[in-house]
């Protein structure tokens, strides 16, 4: 390998992060991750979370990452929140975002389990964007499983369903 290493962070997000306005937070982690020698990072959930979210939620949040990413296209990319629980306003937000905006991405929320066939429309919808599915996936060993997170069983069975559709594993 020749050359420094490049990373990409892929799971960022507005919320905890200094600043009054997606703007300043966005600056904010661009320069973190500047000072770690990371070279891009992806974007999503805005400055304020419900959960779950509504389908108001959802546009705002997105809204958020879109201000975020106004003057950062050189070192952000931003992904579309979306949730199975309001699968028609995710599919709206996905056009808006993603087909008709700067988002490359969407991120699901967990209100359900990836192999729920709910989110069907919504994961077909990215992979004709060609936007890869941020999920959580999680085994935990404590006993803290909520009946709604996925394991890398379910995204597995996702996958399964949508062969053409890509995914990252938060």
């Amino acid at each position: 390998m020749t050359g420094a290493p490049r990373v990409w962070d892929a799971h960022c997000h507005l919320a905890g992060v200094a600043g009054r306005t997606p703007e300043e937070r966005m600056a904010a982690l661009v320069g973190y991750a500047a000072r770690l020698g990371i070279e891009r990072i992806c974007v999503s959930m805005g400055l304020q979370w419900a959960t779950p979210p509504t389908a108001d939620d959802l546009r705002r949040q997105n809204d958020d990452v879109l201000a975020a990413l106004s003057h950062h296209h050189d070192r952000a990319f931003g992904f579309c929140y979306a949730s199975g629980d309001h699968v028609e306003a995710s599919l709206r937000e996905l056009d808006r975002c993603i087909k008709n905006g700067p988002m490359v991405g969407v991120k699901l929320w967990v209100t359900r389990r990836a192999s729920d066939p709910a989110l069907d429309p919504i994961v077909a919808r990215a992979a004709e964007l060609h936007a890869p599915i941020l999920q959580h996936t999680w085994f935990k060993t404590d006993g803290t499983q909520q009946p709604d997170e996925s394991t890398p069983l379910d995204l597995a069975a996702m996958a399964r369903r949508h062969p053409d559709a890509r995914f990252l594993c938060g």
